[in-house]
């Protein structure tokens, strides 16, 4: 269930890597990219893990504790991750059945919260 994504290189990072090329003797850096890419392709800043990561995991968890005004899709993530993330989630859940058609938890599902936490 859960992938990891291609990590790149972001602008900070770069940046970083080449204020250490000559700090404690002389040195330079080589970017082994083009500067178009530098400027138009990296991002200014890391995309929260929340955004970029299954979400299956964190949902199921979650349903587990049995609060009942906890709606998975309304929830005040602090850095929320799209919908179409938590209802891939959801479809995930419930084709393992970990959550039955009304969403509650099943036996299954409260065996894997277990794994999960």
């Amino acid at each position: 269930m859960n992938g990891t994504m291609d990590n790149f290189v972001l602008m900070v990072q770069a940046d970083q890597r080449a204020g250490r090329a000559g700090r404690t003797r002389p040195g330079k850096c080589y970017r082994l990219y083009p500067s178009t890419v530098y400027h138009e392709e990296f991002l200014d800043a890391t995309v929260p893990e929340i955004q970029r990561s299954s979400l299956a995991g964190t949902v199921l968890y979650l349903k587990s504790l049995d609060l009942a005004d906890i709606d998975i899709l309304k929830f005040d993530f602090l850095d929320p991750p799209s919908s179409e993330s938590l209802e891939d989630a959801l479809k995930q859940l419930f084709l393992i059945d970990a959550i039955d058609e009304n969403g509650s938890v099943t036996r299954i599902g409260r065996t894997m919260a277990g794994i999960f936490a």
